[in-house]
């Protein structure tokens, strides 16, 4: 009985950070920079810019029940809490092991490819959110699905990536110079400044 009792209060908090962060404003800002070696690293801050969780005192501790519960693509993520002095929740996940399940970064012979997945979701819920994820590839970008392409960045500025894909491919053996304004746009904490 006293497991279904603390399970209970988790899934509720969980639920609770779900919803509030659906039905609130929430800015993602980070980065995702692969390697040619295949090696791996995630950088993501989340913050709830409308205070909407802050004021129903939802902590980083909620956001990790919540993202380890729906996040599944994301190897061994630890998540922190930045959050300001007097400021709205802001959580950083951070991992440098490879994306799980479909998500795939593959070498061809004269490319680099990343491949997210159309998951076929709507994404119109999350029309609110700011984002700003920057993805780094081991050579120049020649082609991306979404996003705005800069050297070997693709600078995505949409959530919509999630419910309907993205793929990248990189060339190799090609100079991966890119834009230095593209780079990772975290203040401090890693709050976006857009």
């Amino acid at each position: 009985m006293a497991v279904r009792t603390r399970r209970l209060p988790r899934f509720l908090a969980s639920l609770v950070g779900l919803v509030a962060l659906l039905l609130s404003g929430c800015k993602i800002d980070g980065t995702v920079e692969f390697q040619a070696d295949g090696s791996t690293k995630i950088d993501l801050t989340f913050e709830d810019s409308d205070g909407t969780m802050t004021k129903i005192h939802q902590t980083c501790e909620d956001f990790r029940v919540m993202f380890l519960g729906h996040v599944k693509f994301i190897r061994n993520p630890k998540i922190e809490d930045v959050t300001p002095p007097g400021g709205h929740t802001t959580c950083k996940v951070t991992s440098n092991e490879p994306f799980d399940g479909k998500i795939r970064f593959t070498e061809n012979k004269d490319t680099y490819s990343f491949a997210f997945p159309d998951l076929h979701e709507d994404t119109s819920v999350f029309s609110k959110f700011q984002v700003r994820i920057v993805v780094t590839m081991p050579g120049k970008v020649i082609k991306a699905s979404k996003g705005k392409v800069s050297g070997n960045k693709v600078i995505v500025d949409s959530f919509e990536f999630y419910g309907r894909g993205i793929s990248i491919t990189a060339q190799k053996g090609k100079s991966a110079s890119a834009d230095k304004s593209a780079g990772y746009s975290g203040r401090g904490s890693g709050v976006s400044s857009s």
